[in-house]
């Protein structure tokens, strides 16, 4: 779960992903590039910041704000990097939810050899 702080809501969020996804490793990545986010109560936590990313070599390249939030895949790199060992890797932002069975939906992803899953996007306005 990526994340940006540490609060009650985002607790009862990693809770509801963890319940979701209950035989699956769940890690919390939080950026921490405007200041410590305290003491998270679980062990499975990778904290970065806008150095980490310049530390690697990525791009110092964003609009105003975060250099992650405008660019949401450096973190993608840290945490392959970090816990390496895994055939697979789900992310989900701290404020989204996903229903249902997440152990099936990640089968599924497997079963089908899926490189990216999404709601399909409406056409919008047309830009």
């Amino acid at each position: 779960m990526k994340t940006y702080t540490w609060d009650s809501f985002v607790h009862q969020q990693f809770k509801r992903l963890q319940s979701t996804f209950s035989e699956v490793d769940v890690f919390v990545s939080i950026d921490e590039t405007n200041g410590f986010a305290g003491t998270i109560p679980y062990e499975r936590v990778l904290r970065t910041c806008n150095a980490d990313m310049l530390a690697l070599g990525f791009a110092n390249r964003f609009e105003k704000g975060s250099l992650l939030w405008w660019n949401a895949d450096y973190t993608h790199y840290q945490v392959h990097d970090r816990i390496p060992d895994y055939d697979y890797y789900l992310f989900v932002e701290y404020d989204a939810c996903i229903g249902g069975n997440g152990v099936r939906l990640l089968a599924d992803m497997i079963a089908d050899e899926a490189d990216f899953v999404s709601h399909p996007l409406d056409a919008g306005p047309q830009w």
